[in-house]
């Protein structure tokens, strides 16, 4: 008989902190995620290509963004400067998870070429973005500029596209240890420009 009283009094021990896990999860995961507002990511501006702003966005993206709009509302688009202010908000996307609600909401995407879409956003989820939902920390870039930017030839499944590797360097508002330079591959097709790698 002690021996049944001894294993039901190791049983409740392990069962309430379980409980406790479980509550300490809930609350420290699953409710911060659950009560961010969906406004968040309600769309404030959408531009030629089908580009949006979104209202979580950051003022340093809201900026480029603007600048975009401006270039593409141009008579006369020069490509050269499309091909940097893409680079710069994919970068400022990518790079800010201060404003993501979890592994699976990737910046950038919009800027990626479909072709790579689902691998890309597959390869963030797994690393770069992999603590988000539980991370207390997350990056924000606040400074972004221009390093160099070249044109070339890249091939994206045998398929030949003028480009541009655009190099970039930037600043985050708290230094975590994320990377602070790149070069961004940004193709042509049509009109419209799209990320294809970044390095």
């Amino acid at each position: 008989m002690k021996k049944i009283d001894i294993l039901k009094k190791y049983l409740r021990i392990v069962m309430l902190l379980l409980l406790i896990i479980i509550g300490i999860y809930v609350v420290l995961v699953i409710l911060p995620n659950k009560s961010k507002n969906n406004d968040d990511i309600e769309e404030v501006s959408k531009i030629k290509y089908d580009y949006v702003l979104y209202k979580r966005d950051s003022s340093i993206y809201k900026g480029i963004f603007n600048e975009l709009k401006k270039e593409l509302e141009s008579d006369n688009i020069n490509y050269d400067k499309y091909a940097e202010y893409v680079s710069e908000l994919f970068i400022v996307d990518l790079y800010t998870l201060s404003n993501k609600n979890n592994k699976n909401d990737v910046g950038g995407l919009q800027f990626v070429i479909d072709s790579i879409k689902d691998n890309y956003k597959l390869n963030v989820s797994n690393t770069l973005y992999k603590y988000v939902g539980i991370s207390k920390e997350k990056p924000e870039v606040n400074k972004i500029e221009l390093v160099n930017l070249n044109k070339i030839d890249y091939i994206v499944n045998d398929k030949t596209y003028t480009g541009y590797e655009v190099s970039l360097k930037w600043e985050y508002v708290k230094d975590l240890g994320y990377d602070k330079e790149g070069k961004v591959i940004v193709v042509r097709d049509g009109e419209k420009l799209y990320v294809v790698e970044k390095k």
